[in-house]
């Protein structure tokens, strides 16, 4: 498909650039919920559970302004993207660069389970019952170990790491140490239980969330395999059939996610920022609502969901 039938389809998205005031706005957004979080966290009473629920927010925002800095799509300058970037992997706990890397090579392989370096854990079948037994008691009881998971395998894992990006290794473990030296240090000057106390649940309310979104975009979707065979990507114009857009109300899709529900949208134009997916007139064969989305996936066994797809199962979700 030609970029002028693109365009006749889903708009002229040449016009929706980065814009350096609106990564700022959104940046600052951020940043201003987490600073009330503290505020009322240290009031008690409660005002502990709205601290909690902002703090929640704050974590969720920064997670998606570390996507679109890794894109390049939330400033117009590249350094401002990196630097933010940076900054918001420290706040989610993923170091920026392994991000980056990781991440691109998603979008260029998307469609190959066994190429895409996100889902290549998917296809293996040497899970024992015990793992698939704690993975579905997890996914039941909204325990989020697939968003932990997801973190130490893809952006943790120096051996996986070094196989694929050797050259910027270095730059990764380096960001790795920052990381890990920055929760470290905050956890040790606070107090552990204080901080479990004042902050835990925001936290694990964050995962939950991210992990929902994250396993919405893909699972349970059939994609192909390339068994080692010389395969030709697949083309951002048709990764549509292999993504899943499970968007939120309009409100929720815009102040928690920034759009990044509109993840077909994202697949088929990753250089279109967040803050203006929604005005891609795209709605994709595995476009549904977010809400009911979570609503059918929680009635699934976690290994289902992952490890299968609708061709083995016969349930579109």
């Amino acid at each position: 498909m030609d970029n002028s039938t693109l365009r006749q389809k889903h708009g002229n998205t040449s016009l929706l650039k980065p814009k350096t005031r609106m990564g700022f706005l959104w940046f600052s957004f951020a940043t201003l919920l987490a600073s009330l979080s503290y505020f009322l966290v240290t009031q008690g009473g409660w005002y502990w559970f709205f601290g909690q629920f902002f703090l929640a927010w704050a974590l969720v925002l920064f997670f998606v302004v570390m996507h679109e800095c890794g894109h390049n799509s939330f400033f117009k300058s590249r350094k401002l993207n990196s630097f933010f970037g940076f900054v918001a992997g420290i706040l989610s706990m993923i170091p920026f660069k392994a991000w980056q890397c990781i991440h691109w090579d998603h979008h260029v392989h998307t469609g190959y389970r066994d190429l895409d370096p996100t889902t290549v854990s998917t296809i293996q079948a040497n899970v024992t019952a015990t793992q698939r037994t704690f993975m579905n008691f997890c996914w039941r009881f909204w325990i989020p170990i697939f968003s932990l998971v997801y973190r130490v395998e893809n952006f943790w894992n120096v051996k996986k790491l070094s196989k694929l990006y050797p050259k910027q290794l270095k730059r990764m473990c380096l960001e790795m140490i920052v990381v890990a030296v920055f929760w470290i240090s905050i956890v040790l000057i606070y107090g552990i239980w204080p901080f479990i106390k004042d902050f835990g649940v925001a936290f694990f309310a964050a995962f939950v969330v991210q992990e929902l979104v994250m396993l919405s975009q893909h699972s349970h979707i059939p994609w192909d395999l390339a068994n080692g065979s010389q395969v030709t990507v697949k083309p951002f114009s048709q990764q549509g059939a292999y993504t899943r857009s499970a968007i939120a109300s309009p409100l929720v899709s815009k102040f928690l996610f920034i759009h990044f529900d509109h993840h077909g949208a994202h697949h088929l134009y990753p250089q279109v920022p967040g803050y203006f997916l929604h005005k891609v007139n795209f709605i994709g064969e595995n476009t549904v609502s977010f809400f009911q989305w979570v609503v059918k996936s929680k009635r699934m066994p976690a290994d289902v969901l992952i490890y299968q797809n609708s061709n083995s199962t016969g349930q579109r979700i």
